[in-house]
């Protein structure tokens, strides 16, 4: 009887872990801190109230506030948010419902397509295309192993030999000017930085644009296209909105958020000690396996580089180093040039607005 019942206690188990997050009724409230004490009520909001989730940073006075607020704690946040008589409204009504949106498709073609989003298989198998479609130009390189024991996959794109490069990322909040590099992916559930990213890649081997092809032929290109696979896949498998690794710290709380796992000023500001947070920079710098990993790589082409950027999703911004201090980076003019230049490009095709300057009075 003992082991029957055991059996199926573990059959729920299985099953419950199966089960994808609904998001189901989840508001998300655009708040307006007005005072310095709104700001210090915003700040520790989600401790007083559990399972809310901040969308975007508290940054300053006037500056909104995106709060994920449960159905179940919709009455008391309101409540406390009227209390100190903060302007609000809401801003999504059924967080579920845009989930459901970009949920991805089934897909019978087998062109890779840049209007949906593809899981890490699909993705890994579109570059093993392209390197062997572009033998020479296109080289893929295996950076680093995940908790779960998936392969970080890196792609280096080089039309001629001697040029300076560019590294792409989407975990490290970091801006380099000198060769080139992305790396993307970092954070789980931001999927329009990965698909961003690989749309860049293939522009930069089809585009006959001239100026996309100057810059195509005459940098190389390093591109990390998900540098937190556990990640990723669990936001597509379970949780949507989940950001972190998967690495195990207690009995019911998972993962660190990589881009706070890095070596340099690390646990200093916006950051968390509790294994809990989404913002849980882990128990000491370069815990994670991904960041140990990735790390290594980005230092045997450290000396090739010219620009390094990360591709972050959810708020227009473009930011510069430092995210840790207030003292203006080296090149602080170089980097506020281009990104000014950046963002009015970005208004006359697009018409948005993104707002610009250094990490840490910008985000």
């Amino acid at each position: 009887m003992a082991y029957a019942l055991a059996m199926v206690m573990l059959v729920a188990l299985l099953t419950a872990s199966a089960t994808k997050v609904r998001y189901d009724n989840y508001k998300v409230y655009h708040v307006v801190p007005t005072n310095q004490h709104h700001l210090t009520v915003l700040r520790d909001i989600e401790t007083r109230i559990q399972d809310l989730r901040l969308w975007s940073d508290v940054q300053d006075v006037h500056n909104p506030v995106h709060i994920m607020v449960p159905p179940y704690q919709e009455e008391e946040f309101t409540n406390l948010i009227k209390s100190f008589s903060m302007p609000h409204k809401i801003n999504m009504h059924n967080v579920q419902e845009l989930i459901d949106l970009q949920e991805p498709v089934l897909r019978s073609e087998t062109s890779f397509g840049f209007e949906e989003y593809h899981r890490l298989d699909e993705i890994y198998s579109w570059l093993n295309d392209l390197s062997t479609l572009y033998p020479g130009v296109v080289t893929l390189s295996d950076v680093g192993e995940t908790y779960e024991g998936r392969v970080i996959k890196a792609v280096k794109i080089s039309h001629k030999t001697g040029n300076r490069g560019v590294f792409i990322e989407t975990v490290v909040n970091r801006l380099y000017v000198k060769s080139n590099m992305f790396h993307v992916g970092i954070h789980a559930c931001e999927w329009i930085g990965p698909a961003t990213v690989l749309y860049i890649l293939n522009e930069l081997l089809t585009s006959n644009n001239t100026e996309v092809r100057d810059i195509a032929d005459n940098f190389d290109w390093y591109i990390v296209p998900s540098a937190n696979p556990d990640g990723y896949e669990y936001s597509h498998t379970t949780d949507r909105l989940w950001r972190k690794t998967r690495s195990e710290y207690n009995a019911t709380c998972y993962g660190v958020d990589p881009n706070r796992n890095w070596d340099f000023h690390w646990g200093e500001v916006g950051t968390s000690p509790d294994p809990c947070s989404r913002m849980y920079a882990g128990p000491e710098p370069l815990s994670e396996v991904e960041i140990r990993g990735l790390s290594q790589y980005i230092t045997s082409v450290a000396e090739r580089l010219d620009v390094y950027i990360s591709f972050h999703s959810y708020g227009q911004l473009l930011m510069f180093p430092y995210g840790f201090t207030d003292d203006p980076v080296d090149n602080y003019d170089v980097l506020y040039n281009i990104a000014e230049k950046a963002a009015k490009s970005l208004t006359s095709v697009h018409g948005t607005v993104y707002k610009f300057g250094p990490i840490i009075s910008t985000v």
